[in-house]
């Protein structure tokens, strides 16, 4: 939609360059259905018993008294309200509608309008071929480039629509995909540098992931499956998680090597301690994200898919790759060898580490306690959640389609439409006065109707077009702009306006007269603001057909909000499911179902303080933070099976809870601590995206981290403080 608002829109000088647009975008624009705009506007008169239809500037006003007599007609007819005209004659718009799909195949009716042609053509089996996002972005780039041509400050333009904010939600993430990629090989270089101090232990994992994103891209163009919003988060997602398997191999690698070890020695002590849990980690984060692949909508089911392939193969690669270029790479040699307090001297965090895990098993209790409080609290705040999906919001408040699409939506009442697409009771089923008479009921319904932010500013159907048909053969008289009382005449007069040579009812009804569709116009809000909207809606028209017509709603909220329902369904399921999955891994780890459950805690307790932190800030469940549940539950286990599996082996060796968590915490809690903050990092990296659900995700999914880390070094070890004590181990 492109909106005009110059100083006078009936004016001779406009009116040309108005023509000249209209003209270039028919040139010009690719995937093109219909240009309508006051230039082509339909024009219906009754002259000598004769119908004729045409466009109203068809003959070009040459005098002020043509171009008065334009004005008056545009200003008076109905058909123009809000549609090419507002209410304040001081915008008008150029609609650009383009074809669904391209290629032949069937075209459900919902998607293309009434067009028997596009509906099935000679090849009615073949599937359809939609628009891709691609084409899409082919349509706005020209519809813009030509926009720009012509706008200045005498002939403002103003674009807005579905398609150009998918374009814009699609670039702004393209541009971000790019930038996080390289801030995240940064950080990466940056604390693997900061840990090992060699250049190799900063090259030998950047390969791995690097390959393992490599390889899970190509899988992706391979199976023919596009980057869509969430699955373009697989980028810097797998770059920060591939990167923690490595961490636990070279930390363990390092610390053998610099004890004295060999370097074949060290390399199987390294994969000897750490080898199950890195496996386990892997299967446990692939696990959660695996659950995504149920989900109802394609893109996050593809991220289900295609990020757990990704995990596994930077697993494998951890596991075959990594040790074999750790035994050919050249490795700056050992000034002397060194045991295992003088490591911790020259690296005073584990000291820091080692105290953290005394005060949880010195205090349990109070531990304990405080978790439990701040549980209560995250409860109040995920009391108040709200679900929501608006993709509009998604972009910075002063973006241009942004802030277009909020004047259009005022000036014109409404930006969008919902669709209602009416199947009555076989052939000619809309010729029945009765059933005309319902569409414009629920029409008068509609344009009364209010919700808050919600409005249909205008209704349209066949009723419309009726209306003037009506009007015109009755020496264009207004009190005849009214709906037929016989079938019969309603019949004639709708094949009149056919044989007229106009093919705007191709829209409105489909050739058989079976199936009519209803357009409401309203304005783009929150999808999920829609349901009630649509309830009400759906209630009247039950009232006024019954069950004598299918009815279908369709349009961009029906399809927001109805996708935002199976996403949430798609998801509590997948939570299930991933912690089923990860709690029975857990419990393989740990060897005890008491002790396995247990250990869940920890991983739950950040995941509730993340709901309670978004319901405290007023953040909606939407598409992209309902991903956070899963995904975080996969990635903060893996710091709790690093835990929970030295701290086993070292329990069944001391018989003492303190001892056990005091030597884990010296032996992995350094690569825990690392493995955290690079992770973290990765997510904290999407704040700095202009677009509010990357930054959402990214704070969120890294505050998750933080926190399951915290859990960890505290609640964990205050936990089998509590279970076991000080005595001898169990059997």
């Amino acid at each position: 939609v492109l909106a005009l608002s110059p100083p006078r829109i009936f004016d001779f000088a406009f009116l040309e360059r108005l023509r000249s647009l209209h003209e270039r975008l028919e040139e010009e624009v690719p995937h093109l259905d219909e240009v309508t705009s006051l230039v082509n506007a339909r024009a219906t008169r009754g002259t000598e018993g004769e119908l004729l239809v045409e466009d109203r500037m068809e003959k070009w006003p040459e005098s002020p008294e043509a171009l008065a007599r334009i004005e008056a007609y545009a200003r008076s007819n109905p058909s123009y309200q809000n549609l090419l005209l507002s209410e304040d004659g001081r915008y008008t718009t150029v609609v650009v509608r383009t074809v669904s799909s391209t290629g032949l195949g069937e075209v459900d009716p919902l998607e293309a309008g009434f067009d028997d042609e596009e509906m099935g053509g000679e090849d009615a089996s073949a599937p359809a071929i939609y628009l891709s996002d691609e084409e899409n972005s082919e349509v706005v780039e020209a519809v813009a480039a030509i926009a720009a041509e012509f706008r200045s400050d005498d002939f403002p333009i103003l674009m807005a629509g579905s398609p150009v904010v998918t374009d814009s939600l699609q670039r702004s993430l393209k541009s971000s995909m790019v930038r996080f990629i390289r801030l995240t090989l940064l950080a990466v270089t940056i604390f693997l540098f900061a840990l090992f101090r060699r250049v190799s232990a900063v090259a030998l994992p950047i390969v791995v992931v690097v390959l393992s994103l490599a390889a899970t891209i190509g899988l992706m163009a391979a199976t023919g499956t596009p980057l869509k919003l969430p699955t373009m988060i697989l980028p810097s997602f797998l770059l920060a998680v591939g990167v923690g398997d490595s961490v636990h191999v070279l930390a363990l690698f390092f610390r053998r090597l610099q004890a004295g070890s060999t370097r074949e020695d060290s390399i199987v002590y390294a994969f000897e301690h750490s080898g199950l849990p890195i496996m386990l980690t892997s299967l446990t984060t692939a696990g959660g994200l695996l659950s995504f692949s149920t989900a109802a909508l394609a893109p996050i089911a593809d991220l289900g898919t295609f990020a757990p392939a990704g995990v596994m193969i930077a697993f494998v690669l951890s596991l075959t790759l990594l040790p074999a270029m750790l035994a050919l790479v050249p490795l700056r040699p050992v000034e002397a060898p060194v045991d295992a307090e003088e490591d911790a001297r020259r690296h005073p965090l584990d000291g820091i580490l080692a105290a953290v895990g005394d005060f949880a098993t010195s205090r349990p209790w109070l531990v304990v306690a405080l978790s439990g409080a701040l549980l209560l609290v995250a409860m109040g705040g995920a009391s108040r959640l709200q679900t929501g999906h608006n993709p509009l919001e998604w972009l910075p408040a002063d973006s241009d389609v942004r802030m277009a699409t909020t004047e259009i939506d005022r000036a014109m009442r409404g930006s969008i439409t919902l669709e209602v697409v009416l199947r009555g009771q076989g052939e000619n089923a809309w010729y029945s006065p009765d059933a005309l008479r319902s569409i414009e009921a629920i029409s008068n319904f509609a344009e009364g109707y209010t919700d808050g932010e919600i409005f249909i500013g205008r209704a349209f159907s066949l009723v419309d077009v009726l209306k003037e048909i009506h009007r015109a053969l009755n020496e264009n008289r207004s009190e005849y702009y009214a709906l037929p009382k016989n079938r019969a005449l309603i019949a004639q007069e709708f094949l009149l306006f056919e044989n007229s040579g106009s093919d705007d009812l191709e829209d409105l009804v489909d050739s058989q007269f079976s199936q009519a569709r209803l357009t409401l116009k309203a304005p783009w809000v929150d999808a999920v603001a829609y349901s009630g909207t649509l309830a009400t809606l759906q209630e009247q028209i039950d009232q006024e057909f019954g069950e004598d017509v299918d009815v279908t709603m369709t349009g961009l909220m029906p399809i927001l909000f109805r996708s935002m329902t199976l996403v949430l369904e798609s998801l509590l399921r997948s939570y299930l499911i991933a912690f089923v999955v990860i709690s029975l891994l857990m419990i393989l780890l740990i060897g005890g179902v008491r002790l396995g459950l247990v250990a869940m805690v920890p991983n739950l307790l950040p995941i509730a303080l993340v709901l309670g932190v978004m319901g405290f800030f007023g953040l909606p469940l939407d598409n992209f933070t309902l991903l956070i549940g899963s995904i975080a539950l996969g990635l903060s286990v893996d710091d709790t099976i690093h835990f929970m599996h030295n701290y086993r082996r070292y329990y069944e060796q001391t018989g003492s809870s303190s001892q056990a968590t005091h030597l884990t915490l010296q032996t992995t809690g350094r690569a825990m601590l690392v493995t955290t903050i690079v992770l973290s990092t990765g997510f904290f990296i999407f704040m700095l995206s202009e677009m509010s659900n990357l930054f959402n995700f990214g704070a969120l999914t890294g505050l998750a981290i933080v926190l399951a880390l915290l859990a960890d070094f505290l609640l964990a070890p205050a936990l089998m403080q509590l279970i076991h004590g000080e005595g001898e181990p169990e059997a």
